[in-house]
């Protein structure tokens, strides 16, 4: 009889992805882990009017609006962009925030033009690790 033996190794980077990280993800959906109410960044219930602070965001690229694709497997991507499927999508799902300010960002090598890319990456890398693409 032939016995094997599993080992799991627990990886704590798994943990807290944000940390550190350009960017961070906000959901307007009440059973994710980075559920933010909407009504803290929209005047309005619709979530069609921002507020102040997240207008100056849109324009400046420090924010971007996302639309949330799920379907046995999760995925973000920037608004309209991404998997858009009549029953799956929902779009202006939520938002990704910048952790730091447009000046911080361009002198750490991200101007304006670059932030939109930056964004993209970190999505993508999001989603893998989102949905358990993690080990190697």
């Amino acid at each position: 009889m032939l016995k094997l033996s599993v080992v799991g190794v627990h990886d704590l980077g798994m943990q807290d992805f944000d940390e550190g990280a350009l960017w961070r993800l906000v959901s307007f959906r009440r059973n994710h882990v980075s559920y933010d109410d909407p009504r803290g960044y929209y005047r309005d219930y619709a979530g069609k009017v921002p507020k102040s602070d997240l207008a100056r965001g849109f324009n400046s690229d420090t924010s971007f609006l996302l639309d949330h694709y799920e379907h046995s497997s999760a995925y973000w991507s920037l608004h309209g962009e991404g998997m858009q499927c009549r029953w799956d999508t929902a779009q202006r799902a939520g938002l990704l925030l910048a952790n730091y300010s447009a000046r911080e960002l361009q002198s750490m090598g991200y101007p304006k033009g670059k932030r939109e890319e930056s964004a993209r990456k970190y999505l993508e890398v999001y989603n893998d690790w989102a949905n358990g693409l993690v080990f190697e």
